[in-house]
């Protein structure tokens, strides 16, 4: 991702930091949720031959996919708060 760049025409870095934070919630809300729908063997008995080993390998890329995602997102919060930092620093006596 590339991350935001804090600036006078853009948008304020406070609403970035709340915006990136939603997301990053909701990355983690989603996680949590896929879990909880995780395969189980049970449910791919009479499934045929190799179903449950396919399901768990979707599953889990879209946790790698999610756990990047999430990654970068709060790498991007992080970035925004060091340029909100470095500017309070500036404006410091």
């Amino acid at each position: 991702m590339i991350r935001p760049v804090v600036n006078l025409n853009g948008t304020a870095g406070a609403d970035l930091l709340q915006q990136l934070q939603k997301a990053v919630a909701a990355t983690t809300e989603l996680k949590q949720a896929l879990r909880m729908a995780a395969p189980h063997g049970r449910d791919y008995q009479t499934a045929p031959e190799g179903a449950y080993g396919a399901a768990t390998a979707t599953y889990t890329m879209h946790m790698r996919n999610l756990e990047a995602l999430s990654d970068e997102l709060g790498a991007a919060f992080s970035a925004v708060c060091e340029q909100l930092d470095a500017k309070a620093a500036r404006w410091r006596p």
